[in-house]
């Protein structure tokens, strides 16, 4: 036992070599703190878009068997679709196999394209792009539903793009029945909706948005509007579409009024079940009748390349 050290003996307190060593070595600067940046870069890691990005890579294998640019049969991707879709879309794909099929259309997946989809009706061909196809996925299943709607809305193009723009007098009686009804249909919306006070302004810009080659929808806008730039978009919009659909659906119609035929209760049925309640006076109930008889119609004249 030495006693404590203090300031007026002379103990020297013991100090170790190691301690010696130490305090002769000069510091010297790593620079910034690596460990802080890794924790820094690992805090910035997106688990949840990984997640996303994880569902739309899987989703687009399981229907295609690849993420990567190739050209599939269309048969054997809507037959996948047809597998595990709604049913309004199993409604449709068996109404388009009942009525003169699909043809020798190919579906492409290509990251190339600016869309999530795209119809080439010089071609028959429908081009996927699996990157923008899929947007935000909550689950599998939305992964799903939003694959198979940008599916189903290029596959309607294919199927009433050449009927919607060919000349009439091609045409069957009953496929020129159906043709004017759509096209009178669309213009009248259009018409009026340009017409109206809380929607017209937004509905003129889409126009010239797409009209535009550097023109830019937001998703909103796209699902609200789209659908009534075009008779073509207006026929895809309104049997894929939720928010067209719900649009459409507290818009009415004047005009003569459509008999529902067999199918368009099925319809009715199926959408009910999804908590749509169409409404009789619409231009949604008016609409799915045209577009189901133009379908209806292509079995009529094999002359007419409509994609059968």
């Amino acid at each position: 036992y030495m006693g404590a050290i203090t300031d007026t003996n002379n103990a020297v307190r013991p100090v170790s070599s190691l301690q010696l060593i130490d305090s002769n070595i000069e510091e010297v600067s790593l620079g910034e703190d690596i460990f802080s940046k890794l924790s820094e870069e690992e805090t910035e890691f997106d688990f949840s878009q990984f997640f996303k990005d994880n569902i739309k890579i899987e989703v687009v294998k399981e229907v295609f068997g690849n993420y990567e640019n190739a050209t599939f049969d269309a048969k054997t991707i809507l037959n996948k679709v047809l597998k595990d879709t709604t049913q309004l879309n199993k409604q449709l794909l068996s109404l388009i196999s009942n009525t003169g099929g699909i043809g020798g259309l190919k579906i492409v997946l290509d990251k190339r394209i600016e869309n999530p989809g795209e119809y080439d009706s010089s071609t028959k061909t429908i081009k996927i792009n699996p990157e923008l196809s899929i947007n935000e996925p909550i689950d599998e299943q939305d992964a799903k539903k939003q694959l198979h709607e940008v599916i189903m809305h290029e596959l309607l193009h294919h199927i009433t793009t050449s009927l919607l723009n060919t000349n009439p007098a091609l045409l069957t009686s009953e496929q020129r029945k159906w043709v004017v009804a759509l096209k009178t249909l669309f213009k009248s919306t259009q018409e009026k909706i340009l017409k109206d006070d809380i929607h017209g302004k937004s509905l003129q810009e889409a126009i010239d948005a797409v009209s535009d080659e550097n023109g830019f929808l937001s998703a909103s806008d796209k699902s609200m509007y789209y659908g009534l730039t075009s008779v073509d978009e207006f026929v895809s919009m309104l049997i894929t579409d939720e928010g067209f659909r719900d649009f459409m659906n507290k818009t009415t119609y004047e005009g003569e009024k459509s008999i529902f035929d067999k199918f368009i209760e099925i319809l009715s049925k199926i959408l009910k079940a999804l908590g749509v309640q169409i409404n009789d006076e619409s231009v949604l109930k008016e609409g799915l009748t045209n577009i189901i008889g133009l379908i209806e119609s292509r079995v009529e004249n094999r002359n007419i390349e409509d994609g059968a």
